[in-house]
């Protein structure tokens, strides 16, 4: 049996809920146009095709190369590559001027790249820092026993 959308709607939210905005403005809104709204755009078909599109799920499994590096931020230095770090950095450089300017921009993929460009320059000042800028006399040396 398949309900209608309003019909679901209405069972979920039967309150009118009313909110002031201020004290001075005497206009209010209503919460239920407003989740009405939404869950119409969410059963769209626009919104179906947008699901099941490269525009979508392109930038959710490229989510995962930002992901790791900001797990990573808190590793050891040492095993921070600065070639794949450097080559990451351009090639999240390069993606976000695309997700920018593709028609019509996606801008998921565009704050996946900008997240990366972000975590990727962490890890290359920790990389310089840690091979370049800290003494290596005042480091604890390791000892073997």
């Amino acid at each position: 049996m398949t309900l209608d959308f309003k019909i679901a709607a209405a069972l979920i939210f039967p309150v009118r809920l009313e909110i002031k905005l201020s004290r001075t403005c005497e206009e209010t809104v209503t919460m239920s146009g407003f989740i009405g709204n939404l869950f119409k755009q969410l059963a769209s078909k626009e919104f179906r095709q947008y699901l099941m599109s490269t525009h979508f799920w392109g930038p959710v499994a490229n989510w995962g190369i930002p992901l790791a590096a900001i797990a990573d931020i808190k590793k050891d230095p040492s095993f921070i590559s600065g070639k794949m770090t450097f080559a990451l950095s351009l090639y999240s450089l390069m993606f976000m001027r695309f997700a920018w300017r593709v028609q019509p921009r996606n801008m998921l993929l565009f704050a996946c790249h900008f997240t990366n460009e972000c975590a990727q320059l962490t890890q290359g000042a920790r990389f310089i820092n840690y091979y370049y800028l800290q003494d290596k006399k005042t480091t604890n040396p390791v000892v073997k026993v």
